[in-house]
């Protein structure tokens, strides 16, 4: 359990190398978003698919399961469950992504369309699932900085969300993939935070 607590911390490594490798590429701009990156019309699209979205989102999949046990340890509630498994699914819809290439000349094909759907259901059911596990394990003193500084960072993913990029951006260039970039930070920064605190609590229980 404990190593699969480990993948928590490594999806957002692995999804920060395949970018910085991505990114050595003297074709590719620095703010590519990461659809074109494993567009159908890619050259590398099949490695970035596996590396920069497939294996991330199975990383997330797996901390979600192995997260279940130190929250039961913990004296989370049913409610923990049902957020250890949104976790589990936006993991799973992430990794969707590369399965799915999107067709930069064609946006309206299937693929295409389940491309965007995939990326906004593994958001969507990330973000109840902060809110279900912090409150689950409220009542946990070494969850405590989960509860905290998570939320904020769950928050600042929110914000990202809702508000358009060229509207907290102003004046910057290409706001929407920074703003994806920031976004998907808070993202993985959160898994890796909790992985952290679920690492700790199995090492040393409350």
């Amino acid at each position: 359990m404990r190593t699969m607590l480990h993948a928590g911390w490594i999806a957002g490594v692995a999804l920060a190398l395949a970018l910085g490798i991505a990114s050595l590429r003297a074709d590719l701009p620095a703010a590519t978003l990461l659809a074109v990156l494993g567009s159908v019309q890619a050259d590398a699209a099949l490695a970035w698919n596996l590396s920069g979205f497939v294996l991330p989102g199975v990383l997330v999949a797996v901390f979600a399961v192995a997260l279940e046990a130190p929250m039961r340890a913990a004296g989370a509630a049913r409610g923990g469950r049902i957020g250890s498994t949104l976790l589990l699914l936006s993991g799973v819809f992430f990794a969707a992504q590369g399965l799915l290439p999107y067709d930069l000349d064609d946006p309206d094909t299937r693929a295409s369309q389940l491309h965007v759907t995939a990326l906004s259901l593994s958001l969507l059911a990330f973000l109840p699932a902060t809110a279900l596990i912090a409150a689950s394990v409220r009542r946990a003193p070494r969850w405590a900085i989960l509860r905290t500084f998570g939320g904020v960072l769950a928050a600042a993913a929110l914000a990202c969300l809702v508000l358009p990029p060229a509207q907290w951006l102003p004046g910057v260039e290409h706001p929407a993939a920074l703003a994806q970039r920031t976004l998907l930070a808070l993202y993985f920064g959160w898994i890796a935070l909790a992985s952290a605190v679920a690492l700790r609590a199995v090492q040393v229980p409350d």
